[in-house]
């Protein structure tokens, strides 16, 4: 392999290593961004069950308004109860 062969395959590997980097990095922003909104989610769901508690709202009209608000199965919301 001639030098001027090498130097370009080498410019090569550097340049994909750096595509590589950037996509990764790019995906573990997508993450967490990803996670911060599944969490507020959470959040909100859990606030929205202890106060309908406080107010003695019982547990089928907690589910069933959870239900009208978020578009979850009862299955999910029971993870929550």
């Amino acid at each position: 392999m001639t030098q001027e062969l090498e130097s370009e395959v080498s410019l090569m590997c550097n340049l994909s290593e750096g595509v590589e980097q950037r996509g990764i990095e790019r995906g573990l922003q997508q993450g967490l961004q990803q996670g911060r909104q599944e969490g507020r989610q959470e959040g909100k769901i859990y606030g929205l069950i202890e106060a309908y508690r406080d107010e003695s709202v019982p547990e089928e009209e907690i589910v069933s308004r959870l239900q009208k608000k978020f578009g979850m199965t009862e299955e999910e919301i029971q993870k929550y109860l």
